[in-house]
């Protein structure tokens, strides 16, 4: 009797061969776990570290009292900012190279490493702040765990280094800006001495001029005790300049030896202040430079991190198990899809010949 071929009746067949299909899969999968075995070894050495973040903390320095309470939109935003700048500082070149410096004076096998092909070995492991884990792999394990506690020393050391100078620079900052307002209030004082001794220089002119029996009349005499006052406003010390000063009646000739006083004590405060603002601008270029360096020494980081040594975790071995094994598995279900099309194929062509 003739016989119709049909895909659906050979789908429902192969699909009722499950047994077959099953046995395919756990062979595949065995051979995945062999694989894995014999996949050369990874070694894994990790050493945890403690991430800490408080934009909160108050600092012991009295400086620091008005920064203590900062108000973030975010805090969480801020957080996870602040983790990966660290993430990134802890694989920067100077970590780098630093730590590949150390390990060619302890074993010479480090010597053909180039910095990237060191990198690639390295890794971080981290949510938020709290416990890091700091992680290097090696096909040998005493290697693993020497790049990984060199690695970690390092990057420790430069991370709390770049910390301080981050929380030096909120203090240098203020005193920046201290010696600064410093500075133009001593240009302010400069330009109010000068112009005083110019005005004293105008009146001893006039007053020479005039007829030296002759009272100095009252306008004049009230303008030149007002020039003086503004020297007394300078420097409060020189209040008895005024009561020095010669009565209403006397002679215009009789101010010249009380103004060329003046003049003489505003020629030694000038040169006083003029000393001032030379070591000021001597103190706020060290500064300057002293900031510049402590900002590139701060590599980004946040003053408020807290990180600190935590634990050296045991080297573990790293194979590939868990993807050999689902890719053994499903080669083995391919395998097995794929005979049974070559055995729906040719009976097709028995049946429809």
């Amino acid at each position: 009797m003739d016989r119709t071929w049909l895909l659906q009746e050979e789908v429902y067949y192969a699909l009722h061969r499950w047994p077959a299909m099953l046995l395919s899969f756990f062979v595949g999968v065995l051979l995945g776990w062999l694989a894995s075995q014999i996949w050369p070894a990874s070694y894994k050495a990790s050493n945890q570290i403690y991430v800490g973040l408080n934009p909160y903390r108050a600092y012991s320095d009295s400086r620091f009292l008005a920064l203590a309470n900062p108000k973030y939109a975010n805090l969480d935003n801020y957080q996870y900012w602040q983790m990966t700048q660290l993430d990134g500082v802890l694989i920067q070149d100077l970590v780098i190279e630093r730590t590949l410096e150390e390990l060619r004076g302890k074993d010479s096998y480090w010597v053909n490493i180039d910095p990237n092909q060191l990198r690639t070995r390295l890794d971080t492991e981290w949510r938020t702040s709290g416990i890091w884990s700091l992680s290097a792999n090696d096909p040998n394990p005493e290697r693993a765990k020497q790049l990984v506690q060199t690695w970690s020393s390092i990057g420790l050391q430069i991370v709390k280094h770049a910390i301080q100078s981050s929380r030096d620079l909120l203090a240098l900052e203020e005193l920046k800006e201290e010696l600064s307002m410093e500075l133009i209030g001593a240009h302010v004082e400069q330009q109010e001495l000068t112009r005083v001794f110019g005005e004293l220089s105008d009146w001893e002119d006039i007053i020479s001029n005039l007829p030296k029996k002759d009272p100095l009349e009252s306008p004049d005499r009230i303008k030149l005790l007002s020039t003086v006052s503004m020297l007394i406003n300078l420097d409060p010390t020189l209040g008895t300049l005024q009561s020095e000063a010669p009565g209403v009646e006397a002679q215009a000739s009789d101010y010249l030896p009380w103004i060329t006083r003046i003049r003489s004590l505003v020629s030694i405060q000038l040169a006083e202040v003029e000393e001032n603002i030379i070591q000021l601008e001597l103190e706020l270029d060290k500064l300057s430079r002293n900031y510049s360096s402590r900002m590139e020494n701060s590599l980004g980081l946040s003053p408020n991190l807290e990180i600190q040594d935590h634990e050296l975790m045991p080297v573990r071995n790293i194979r590939p198990s868990t993807t050999l094994i689902i890719v053994g598995g499903m080669i083995g279900l391919f395998t097995w899809v794929f005979i049974q099309l070559i055995l729906i194929t040719q009976r097709k062509k028995v049946v429809n010949p």
